[in-house]
């Protein structure tokens, strides 16, 4: 039915629903989808030398991933290494508190998984470990609308 969280001096009343997806697997790329009210959509592309400073898209180095990808929600003790951070290592948790994102809404934050190791935090910032370079030929973009 309904829920209240303390986020710091506010109380917020939400709606609790139990239908929730918490992690699709994808095994094939092109491919559009509907999760927790977003689209993804994800796309292979030749790489052409610029990435957009828009935090819903991500471009990927395809030459670092493996597959399968898995979509799914953050969970307690998950890690990235935040691109521009200079390959320092940040907890999602501690990230999601630096970003000031309300508790509220840290439920509905999804991470892009490689091979068990976080490559995207939707809408918030990509891993360092799997960016685009200038020797990038070929990227995964995958675009949260």
């Amino acid at each position: 039915s309904h829920r209240v969280i303390r986020d710091r001096e506010f109380l917020i009343i939400t709606v609790f629903d139990t239908r929730q997806t918490d992690l699709v697997t994808i095994d094939k790329i092109p491919t559009t989808f509907m999760v927790d009210g977003r689209q993804y959509k994800f796309q292979y592309k030749s790489f052409e030398g610029s990435v957009p400073a828009d935090e819903n898209i991500a471009y990927i180095n395809t030459a670092k991933l493996e597959q399968p990808l898995i979509l799914r929600r953050w969970r307690q003790g998950d890690y990235l290494y935040p691109l521009g951070m200079g390959m320092k290592k940040k907890k999602v948790s501690r990230y999601l508190i630096d970003k000031k994102v309300p508790v509220h809404e840290k439920e509905h934050i999804w991470v892009l998984e490689s091979n068990r190791r976080i490559v995207w935090v939707a809408g918030h910032r990509l891993d360092e470990r799997f960016k685009v370079t200038p020797l990038t030929t070929e990227v995964l973009i995958v675009k949260r609308s």
